[in-house]
């Protein structure tokens, strides 16, 4: 191309060189870095990938993607980041989770009560509390997570009366 004609593309850039120049082609953090690109959240625990490539560069983009995996590995980065600041965020999720705390509490705090007016002692209605719960296939039947839900509803405290749970 002469340089009469290089003025008058609309991609004024020597595509060989960008093409060829790993360092700088996809790395976000170089000075040159020449795409656009946008990193969103959506439903479901996915991630929207938008790049914006310059006109000039979409003939040659099949032989671009071999220098992707710097970049892709740096949106992948991104991309949790962004995921876990949005789940933190939203009200819906953050309901939900609550509601399932608040219900899981309830039913440990429930079968608990129940065992120890049966006349178990403290250590055998911990074991029936999970034996219980296990049976019902609950994801979070499993000793520490029933230990930490009774120790933070007060149900090991000495004077502790028989009633609902607060946590």
């Amino acid at each position: 191309m002469i340089a009469q004609d290089r003025s008058l593309t609309p991609l004024a850039i020597d595509i060989e060189h960008v093409i060829c120049d790993m360092n700088r082609l996809f790395n976000p953090l170089h000075k040159d870095f020449m795409l656009d690109y946008k990193v969103q959240a959506t439903r479901d625990g996915y991630v929207l990938l938008t790049i914006a490539l310059p006109e000039g560069m979409t003939k040659v983009f099949a032989s671009m993607l071999e220098s992707m995996s710097g970049f892709f590995h740096f949106m992948h980065i991104k991309s949790k980041s962004v995921k876990a600041s949005t789940a933190v965020l939203d009200p819906a999720e953050l309901a939900s989770r609550e509601n399932r705390i608040a219900a899981f509490t309830d039913k440990v705090c429930t079968l608990y009560d129940g065992f120890i007016q049966q006349g178990h002692t403290v250590k055998e209605s911990v074991s029936l509390t999970n034996s219980a719960l296990k049976q019902l296939e609950h994801p979070w039947a499993c000793y520490d997570s029933i230990m930490r839900v009774l120790r933070s509803s007060g149900r090991f405290r000495k004077d502790f009366n028989l009633k609902r749970c607060d946590a």
